[in-house]
């Protein structure tokens, strides 16, 4: 579900959208792509708050590996360090997650 801003039918400056799963990006969007500042947070897994830049971690930021309780902070974040950040649907919710939640999105930026 995602409540914020909308421009040209796109989602747009401040918004949220949460996951069926309860994972949830709260930040800044520019059409459609996660944008900005933002925080992609999981219940069960892993944390970013940070860059964005076209539904990349970019710039500075801060990643939580949850499992193993470390914690990644600089600037910029290593691509190689990090997972694709999942991304929702538009303009329909995300369908029912699978088992691993941290997997309900629709798959790596750029891909639907």
């Amino acid at each position: 579900m995602y409540t914020g801003h909308w421009e040209d039918d796109k989602r747009s400056g401040p918004g949220k959208f949460t996951f069926a799963c309860g994972d949830a990006y709260e930040g800044n969007w520019k059409a459609n792509m996660y944008d900005g500042h933002g925080k992609y947070s999981s219940p069960e897994t892993d944390e970013y708050e940070g860059q964005w830049q076209d539904d990349k971690m970019h710039g500075y930021g801060k990643y939580l590996f949850r499992v193993q309780g470390d914690v990644h902070e600089e600037s910029p974040v290593p691509a190689a360090a990090l997972p694709p950040a999942p991304r929702p649907p538009h303009p329909a919710p995300a369908p029912p997650p699978p088992a691993n939640c941290y997997a309900c999105s629709n798959g790596p930026p750029g891909e639907s």
